[in-house]
């Protein structure tokens, strides 16, 4: 028996892993006391994790310093008919992560997004965004289906 209540938490401990330095469905990377952070925001079928986003986390946390969110956004497969609602929650997505970061005193977010992440990245800024976010970068922001 004991090996088996064992061998369970293995399990939840396997299961859970992949979340630590996570919020909610963030990937998130301290950047100490630096008042800088980066808010990364992937395209369609992508996650936090997704090859244009992913390889930018390390780099500007370990060589620039940087506090990094690496959002997961709305969406899934769907026709561009059915994305209305998913760009409002990409906004309040972005929000939240800007507000859990000026709690790290972060004074200054760059919203880096790619694809469709960043056509709803540029939802959130026309609608009154944060004066912390300073910077946009937008890569492949012309994707339309």
């Amino acid at each position: 028996m004991e090996n088996f209540i064992r061998f369970c938490l293995l399990g939840v401990l396997l299961f859970l892993l992949p979340c630590i330095g996570a919020t909610e469905s963030w990937l998130y990377e301290s950047g100490g006391s630096s008042t800088f952070a980066a808010v990364l925001c992937h395209g369609k079928g992508g996650d936090p994790e997704s090859h244009v986003v992913d390889p930018l986390r390390p780099e500007l946390n370990e060589q620039l310093g940087f506090h990094t969110v690496s959002l997961r956004m709305p969406g899934g497969v769907k026709t561009v008919w059915d994305y209305d609602q998913d760009f409002l929650a990409a906004s309040q997505e972005i929000n939240r992560a800007v507000l859990f970061l000026q709690e790290k005193d972060v004074r200054r977010i760059v919203l880096i997004a790619h694809s469709l992440g960043s056509r709803m990245a540029t939802t959130y800024l026309a609608s009154s965004p944060s004066p912390l976010v300073q910077s946009f970068i937008g890569v492949g922001i012309g994707h339309v289906e």
